[in-house]
């Protein structure tokens, strides 16, 4: 679980591999789609993602492939709007 507020936005998905990383920017305008998509491909592979804040820092986050346990609830959604300011 990774926590994204408004006005935080993904700014590169990063592939460690041996020897260093590599890393590409988010392709789409609507990088939210984009995210979802990684994630479903990754599987039970970790996810590491650059996020730009909406303060102007840039971290680096790591998002462990654990899935969803018995009882717990996720969810995120969008106003078709606004689709890249995302309510969480």
């Amino acid at each position: 679980m990774f926590d994204l507020k408004p006005g935080d936005v993904v700014v590169k998905f990063i592939n460690p591999v041996k020897g260093g990383e590599t890393g590409s920017p988010c392709p789409r305008k609507n990088w939210v789609e984009d995210l979802c998509q990684r994630m479903e491909e990754r599987g039970k592979e970790p996810l590491v993602i650059e996020v730009r804040r909406s303060r102007g820092t840039t971290e680096r986050v790591e998002v462990e492939a654990v899935g969803f346990q018995f009882g717990e609830t996720s969810w995120g959604t969008t106003d078709p709007d606004t689709p890249l300011q995302t309510f969480t």
